[in-house]
């Protein structure tokens, strides 16, 4: 399937409540960019998110269009949009405070990708299909197989050397 205006809409219903703070134009701007970004020029990419592609690429279009609408709220406000602001942890007014935990939900290492919950869960996918099964003691894969059967590598030798000395 081919992400759609109208296919991200459904799946994300939030970017349907309020079509004029989020327009088919700026949703699909987002959708082209994160279709290159996410399956690429090639087959490179299409092979990483396999039938997760489009998933990726609407979660791309919700990240991005939530900060551009950031931008567009700040610049109505008279703000200079586009700042770049961290998160408030805490505030006080007289006798009262309040806390928040900002760690709890956050990618490591995922820079602005945290600053929304769909740039989260992206970054979340995109690291898990960006990994690969890791096989253990399969041999034969190499040209030089020294064990060329499909039992797994014994370790060092351990067995004396010849003239009867030890490596050890």
């Amino acid at each position: 399937m081919t992400v759609t205006v109208q296919s991200l809409r459904k799946t994300f219903p939030e970017f349907a409540n309020d079509t004029t703070a989020y327009p088919d134009g700026n949703l699909q701007f987002w959708i082209a960019i994160g279709t290159i970004a996410t399956t690429g020029s090639t087959t490179f990419g299409s092979r990483l998110w396999r039938s997760m592609a489009d998933l990726g690429v609407m979660l791309y279009a919700a990240h991005h269009s939530v900060i551009e609408r950031k931008g567009m709220l700040e610049s109505n406000a008279g703000i200079v949009p586009g700042l770049s602001m961290n998160v408030i942890s805490s505030k006080s007014v007289d006798k009262v405070s309040i806390n928040y935990d900002t760690q709890i939900g956050m990618e490591l290492d995922a820079g602005h990708w945290n600053l929304s919950v769909y740039g989260r869960r992206f970054i979340h996918i995109a690291r898990m299909v960006g990994s690969a099964p890791l096989l253990v003691g399969v041999g034969g894969g190499c040209v030089s197989d020294p064990f060329p059967s499909s039992e797994a590598w014994p370790g060092p030798d351990t067995d004396p050397a010849p003239g009867g000395s030890s490596f050890s």
